[in-house]
């Protein structure tokens, strides 16, 4: 029987420890000399990962460390899983753009290259990036909760207890400080500081500040336990610290796999597979033949699974699929189907500042529509498609 490795999504010079010993979560930005690996090995998956959004190998660092399953096994599975955050907003000239603040991939700095994300010219990332402090420079790798040596000396984000500011010396755990629930946990935080592909400016407070104004705290999860031996967890809280109101927002990820590849044989990445199931939120790839690169069989599944994500508050959709027992109508793939609104046919017009709603009907005149400052005239009689 198969069995199957799933994550859950419910992603140079260095200065001494004490630079940022005493600087405050707000006063940080994402930096990519900070940019640092280190190794999920807590239960059967084995999988490095990067503190910027990023599980997976890098081929200029580590080419050969591709994510193991079961571990010490040699059979490869994992080769790049970068997050990535899309808004549509309006820039400074009026277009309205469509912004992705990513993660790099397997290489990085090469605008070029589609598995690294955006960079300049100079091969400066324009893309996801850590924030400093969250890690002890000098080891260079992300902090885990079972390696002491790789915590900073204090948390940037723990400044606000006032018994224990910054919380020295302890773990920065999800559960509490120095709660060990996990057999391995990681963490660290990201934004898209350094994003400036467009001109765009997300908060009015920071002009440096670019991307979408995001950051996004990111911790790993593994426990030994039989139930969840073959699972890494990742936890990604992200925020918008900026000024500007996104109405629009995607999360995803990516996932380039090599499934059959061993450490021992020439890859078997060409057959490869994917499919999904929209209803049950999980998506999962396979190996074609089933046989790996040197004839050991079977290989198995990889899965992905969204555990839990945000809903929209305010498009009448139930996105979180937790209003099953609810009361309200069920929203149907017909409900999306092109559709004429003659005059007089009920209406509901939403304020794209606010997000309040205004039932109402179809004038003779039609409606006008304003979304990121630019205006949309409806005739009534025209047919709407979504």
């Amino acid at each position: 029987m198969k069995r199957t490795l799933l994550l859950i999504f419910a992603l140079g010079l260095f200065c001494a420890p004490t630079l940022f010993g005493q600087m405050k979560l707000d006063d940080l930005h994402g930096d990519e000399l900070y940019s640092f690996r280190n190794s999920h090995s807590g239960n059967q998956l084995r999988t490095t990962f990067y503190n910027e959004g990023y599980v997976g190998h890098r081929t200029g660092i580590n080419p050969d460390d591709i994510g193991e399953w079961p571990i010490n096994s040699g059979h490869n599975y994992i080769n790049l899983i970068p997050y990535f955050f899309l808004s549509e907003v309006k820039d400074t000239e009026g277009i309205i753009r469509h912004i992705s603040s990513e993660a790099n991939g397997i290489t990085t700095g090469n605008d070029n290259d589609s598995a690294s994300a955006d960079s300049r010219e100079d091969g400066t990332w324009q893309c996801l990036a850590p924030l400093p402090g969250f890690a002890n420079p000098e080891t260079q790798r992300a902090a885990m909760s079972h390696q002491p040596n790789t915590w900073p000396s204090t948390w940037p984000d723990k400044f606000e207890d006032a018994v224990d500011p910054g919380w020295p010396a302890s773990w920065n755990g999800y559960f509490g400080k120095n709660i060990l629930n996990a057999d391995q946990e990681s963490y660290y935080m990201m934004d898209d500081y350094q994003n400036d592909e467009f001109s765009f400016f997300p908060d009015s407070t920071d002009l440096d500040r670019r991307g979408l104004g995001l950051r996004g705290a990111v911790r790993g999860f593994q426990w030994s336990n039989v139930l969840v031996e073959d699972v890494l967890f990742q936890l990604v809280d992200v925020k918008n610290i900026g000024t500007y109101n996104h109405s629009k927002m995607d999360f995803g990820i990516m996932s380039g796999p090599v499934f059959g590849r061993s450490v021992k044989g020439g890859g078997d990445g060409g057959d490869d597979a994917a499919e999904f199931d929209l209803q049950r939120h999980i998506g999962w790839h396979f190996d074609g033949d089933d046989i790996g690169d040197t004839g050991w069989m079977p290989v198995g599944f990889q899965g992905f699974a969204y555990y839990e994500s945000p809903g929209n508050p305010f498009d009448g959709i139930d996105d979180d699929d937790d209003a099953n027992s609810g009361s309200g109508k069920i929203i149907t793939e017909e409900l999306f189907a092109p559709r004429v609104i003659n005059v007089g046919n009920p209406i509901i017009l939403i304020n794209y500042d606010t997000f309040v709603r205004t039932v109402s009907t179809m004038p003779a005149g039609g409606v006008d529509i304003t979304y990121l400052g630019n205006k949309y005239h409806y005739d009534a009689g025209a047919v709407f498609e979504e």
